[in-house]
């Protein structure tokens, strides 16, 4: 298994999203978004690999999961990222778990 840093090296990450940028996004998702995805938007405001995987700025989160019609197809999921051929990264709103 890679370490952390050996994934998160991989990653080109963007700068952290502002405490007002998560609370847009949260009044926009009408409920917190997941204390595990803010916590790494509160380091790297999402990112992406060479190889297109990728992990959603927190300004694309709702948008994306309204696009993917998430909570009609995986209710307590949330997109959080792809891995660029159609394959969703999503996570557990209810234990963080990916």
């Amino acid at each position: 298994m890679a370490s952390q840093h050996q994934w998160s090296s991989a990653f080109e990450w963007n700068p952290p999203a502002t405490p007002a940028e998560i609370a847009l996004a949260e009044d926009e998702h009408g409920r917190p978004l997941p204390a595990a995805y803010v916590a790494l938007v509160t380091v790297h405001n999402g990112g992406f690999t060479p190889s297109s995987l990728s992990i959603l700025e927190v300004e694309e989160i709702v948008q994306r999961n309204a696009d993917y019609e998430v909570s009609e197809y995986m209710p307590g999921y949330l997109m959080i990222g792809d891995d660029g051929g159609g394959t969703a990264i999503l996570l557990n709103e209810g234990d963080g778990r990916i």
